[in-house]
C-alpha cells in the first residue's frame, strides 16, 4: 500500500477514502514531487487523474491538480485539497477550509493507516455522489447506512452546511430515510437558498 511508502519517508497524509479499489489521499502539496519520485521509484505507473486540465476541467478557487498512480487494478488519487465538483461542468473546487482543517486536525489509525475522521469522510462521498457520480452507488450507500448515525451530530450537520447551505436539512432527510435515488433531482430542483 501506498501509505507504508508515506510513512517511511515522513510524509503526511491521510487516507479520504477506499472503494471499489480505488484510493484517496490527501497530502501536502510541498510534498507533489516526492510523491511522484517515491511512486516512480517503488514501479507504481504515474498516469494522468481522469479530472485533470487535459481532460478540460478547470480547477477553482487555487485547487491543485491531483496526482494519479495505478498498482495493477488498484488506483490512487492524491488530493493536496479535498475536492468536489460543482454544477458547473468541468468544474473543481476545493471543499470549505473547515472541512480541509478537520481532514488535517481529526484523524484515526485503521491498520496502522491515518485515516480523515468519519464525519469528513462521509461528507466526502456524499459530496462524491451529488456532484461527481450524480446518483449513490450501491457501496456508497452501503457505506453511509452504516455511519449515518454522524448525521445526528451537529458538528457533522455544520460541516454539511459547509457545502449544501439551506438544502443540509432536506438532504439529512433523505439520507435518514434513504431515499437516494432522489437526491440528486431533488438537489437541482431546491430553490429555498
Amino acid at each position: 500500500m501506498i501509505t507504508d511508502i508515506f510513512e517511511e519517508n515522513k510524509t503526511p497524509y491521510r487516507l479520504v477514502n477506499s472503494l471499489e479499489n480505488r484510493y484517496s489521499l490527501l497530502c501536502k502539496e510541498t510534498d507533489g514531487h516526492k510523491i511522484i519520485s517515491l511512486a516512480s521509484n517503488l514501479g507504481y505507473e504515474v498516469v494522468s487523474h481522469p479530472i485533470s486540465i487535459s481532460n478540460g476541467y478547470t480547477f477553482g478557487y487555487n485547487l491543485s491538480p491531483f496526482l494519479f498512480f495505478l498498482d495493477g487494478k488498484i488506483s490512487y488519487e492524491v488530493f493536496f485539497q479535498i475536492p468536489s465538483l460543482s454544477l458547473t461542468k468541468k468544474y473543481i473546487i476545493p471543499l470549505d477550509k473547515t472541512i480541509q482543517n478537520r481532514a488535517w486536525d481529526s484523524f484515526y489509525m485503521d491498520n496502522g493507516i491515518k485515516r480523515v475522521c468519519l464525519d469528513v469522510e462521509l461528507i466526502y462521498i456524499i459530496t462524491r455522489c451529488v456532484f461527481q457520480k450524480k446518483d449513490f452507488y450501491d457501496c456508497d450507500i452501503q457505506w453511509i447506512n452504516e455511519h449515518k448515525k454522524l448525521l445526528k451530530e451537529e458538528l457533522t450537520q455544520n460541516l454539511l452546511k459547509k457545502v449544501f447551505f439551506r438544502y443540509t436539512e432536506r438532504l439529512i432527510e433523505l439520507i435518514v430515510t434513504e431515499q437516494y435515488k432522489s437526491i440528486y433531482l431533488d438537489y437541482l430542483c431546491f430553490k429555498e437558498y
